[in-house]
Order: C-alpha cells, then structure tokens, then sequence
C-alpha cells in the first residue's frame, strides 16, 4: 500500500512535529527585529514582529533549559512571559550568573 506524498513535505514534517508535542509553550518578547531573531534561531522559533526592534518570540519545548539558553544566545534584551517554570529558571539562572561575578 503506496502512500501519496504531501504538497509541501517539509510543512507535513512540522505539523506533524507540532501535534506531537506535549511540552511547554513558551512566549517572550525580544528587543531585536524579527528578522534578526529568525536569522539567529529561526530554525527553532517563531517571531513575531511587535514594532521597531522587537518581537514575540513563539516556541513549543519539552525542556526549558533550551529556551533559556536559545534566549541568551540573541544577546539582548528579553522578558519571558510564559511559561511561569521559565520565568522561575530565567531568574534561577541570572542569579546564578550574578554570583559568578561577584567573586
């Protein structure tokens, strides 16, 4: 039994990626342009343009450890607005960094 291929194979691969998850919706907004944050990880987010330098930032992730990560590699600005265990890591983290300094 053959089975027919989609129209857009890759827009198939990430509908089915996107029914299949079951982790945490994570939201923040970005000081930096869509389009910067697509360049730097697109492959991964979605941006949302909010207006001159800055975005809604959009991703699905079963750890949040990435995100944070993903977040801190856009060097800049950024508040995270969802989910509230991110919003808990991200402060976890800057206080961990800030210790590190304080030496």
């Amino acid at each position: 039994d053959r089975r027919t291929l989609p129209d857009d194979p890759v827009a198939f691969v990430r509908a089915g990626f996107e029914r299949q998850s079951h982790g945490y919706a994570v939201v923040a907004d970005a000081a930096l342009a869509a389009d910067v944050v697509t360049a730097k990880i697109g492959r991964w987010v979605t941006a949302e343009p909010l207006g001159p330098g800055r975005c809604r930032v959009h991703t699905v992730a079963e750890h949040l450890d990435w995100p944070a990560f993903a977040l801190l590699q856009l060097h800049a600005d950024f508040v995270v607005h969802q989910p509230p265990e991110l919003v808990d890591l991200v402060a976890e983290v800057g206080h961990r960094f800030v210790a590190a300094t304080a030496g």
